[in-house]
């Protein structure tokens, strides 16, 4: 189980809005979501979708889902969720250990904040940064044609390390995961 903070980036300041719970069992993973009680009494309140409404307490994600909507569509696209898992199988073999299955949260946290969509932020709870800083930041677009390359290696399966350091450009450690790629 792990939990993380929920911000949100609104009229140019990041507010807490609310903590999400992870619960994994059985192979299976539910995301609860908590609202913050200063966002509840904040005069622009709202709801971040109607299954979350503004009341205290817990909420879990409706029958088949494993996290609402409006935060799971931070999480990257299957592209990016290739890109995630191909790391982990590296890092597993590099530091011969058996594959960790990612979940939703793992690909939630994976995201580098400066390029996440949207204006939800995610954080440790009680932490500094928000997930998952870059550490060479979003590629120039003079690098599209470097980028292309590297795109069409790793869809011949046919990566490096430096080529996924470059396509996911982060270095996290999303609940008990870890993308670094050394």
């Amino acid at each position: 189980m792990a939990d993380f903070e929920v911000h949100i980036e609104l009229n140019g300041q990041t507010r807490p809005i609310g903590r999400a719970r992870s619960n994994r069992a059985r192979g299976a993973e539910t995301v609860l979501f908590e609202y913050d009680s200063s966002w509840l009494s904040a005069p622009e309140r709202f709801s971040l979708e109607p299954a979350l409404a503004l009341t205290r307490g817990a909420f879990a994600p409706p029958a088949g889902l494993s996290i609402f909507g409006s935060l799971g569509d931070s999480a990257p696209d299957t592209w990016g969720r290739r890109l995630m898992q191909r790391a982990e199988r590296r890092s597993a073999e590099r530091e011969a250990r058996a594959v960790r299955t990612l979940a939703e949260s793992d690909y939630l946290l994976g995201v580098a904040d400066e390029t996440r969509l949207g204006a939800l932020r995610f954080r440790w709870i009680g932490g500094e940064v928000f997930q998952s800083p870059t550490r060479n930041g979003v590629p120039a677009l003079i690098e599209l044609g470097r980028l292309l390359q590297i795109t069409e290696r790793i869809l011949r399966d046919e990566d490096t390390d430096e080529d996924l350091r470059c396509k996911i450009a982060c270095n996290s450690d999303p609940l008990r995961g870890d993308f670094r790629i050394q």
